[in-house]
């Protein structure tokens, strides 16, 4: 809470030093910064109760996560902690649902659609060795 109220002081200092010419953009750009608060810290009970709210197992929740089951198992019993990238994760996984992270997942209409190997002419991996002996 003090953090945050000694950043807003920080920032109008800031922000009346430039009005008046006293910095420059460069150093505004970097006051500016500081408005990025640091992700919200969760809890074992908290990762859990986002992962039911989501109805998600816990391999789904992992693989929407980008992380392992055993990764979210950790975190659920508080043996783990998740940080940087997983706190943000978890953030929008709170704010906006799991499917947030699904959304890029989904072909959207007109989108080129993938061809698998045996498709594109170059068969199986089996295939491959085989030819090469």
């Amino acid at each position: 809470m003090a953090n945050r109220r000694l950043r807003k002081e920080l920032l109008e200092t800031a922000r009346g030093l430039y009005e008046l010419g006293t910095i420059g953009g460069k150093m505004m750009r970097e006051f500016e910064s500081l408005r990025v608060e640091a992700p919200k810290v969760y809890p074992a009970y908290e990762i859990k109760r986002l992962r039911l709210k989501a109805k998600a197992s816990q391999a789904v929740f992992a693989a929407h996560l980008n992380t392992s089951v055993s990764t979210v198992q950790k975190w659920e019993i508080g043996q783990k902690k998740p940080s940087g990238p997983a706190l943000k994760l978890l953030d929008l996984v709170e704010r906006k649902g799991l499917r947030i992270l699904a959304a890029d997942a989904i072909p959207t209409q007109g989108a080129p659609k993938l061809r698998s190997n045996a498709a594109a002419g170059r068969g199986s991996a089996s295939n491959l060795y085989r030819k090469a002996k």
